[in-house]
């Protein structure tokens, strides 16, 4: 994973101060796709824009595959709040993963020692059977 070496720098350069920073998902993210064309095709790149979608919280190194499950999950109107706890005391770093639609680029942070929680509230359609990006969008955040 590029770039988790300076996140870690990063979160550890906060935590050392003692501030507790509210970290977001971004509500979306440029993503620049490059086809593999077949022999005798021509391929075109093309830059789109992706709307988020949904969390992910690591133990560790996401390549390490310790996804925490929300500790709990409640109600605000239509939408889901999902509240993930981070292990105490913290053994390895925490990593908040952003993930978006339709694509399997995603950004991802070192959370700060001093992180507690990360809360993702979404509202979940039903009948399309996928979380909502549309009228309400998903937002995720760790503090």
């Amino acid at each position: 994973m590029r770039g988790l070496s300076s996140a870690l720098a990063l979160a550890m350069g906060v935590a050392a101060t003692g501030a507790v920073a509210q970290t977001r998902c971004p509500a979306e993210l440029t993503v620049n796709e490059q086809p593999q064309a077949p022999p005798g095709y021509r391929a075109d790149s093309a830059t789109s824009t992706r709307p988020f979608l949904r969390l992910s919280v690591f133990d560790g190194v996401p390549s390490e595959n310790v996804n925490l499950a929300p500790a709990r999950e409640s109600r605000d109107g239509t939408a889901r709040v999902q509240t993930f706890e981070l292990p105490e005391p913290r053994q390895r770093p925490a990593v908040m993963v952003c993930r978006y639609l339709d694509t399997a680029a995603t950004v991802s942070v070192v959370l700060p020692t001093t992180v507690k929680r990360c809360t993702f509230r979404f509202v979940y359609n039903e009948a399309a059977k996928r979380i909502d990006t549309g009228r309400v969008k998903p937002q995720a955040s760790c503090g």
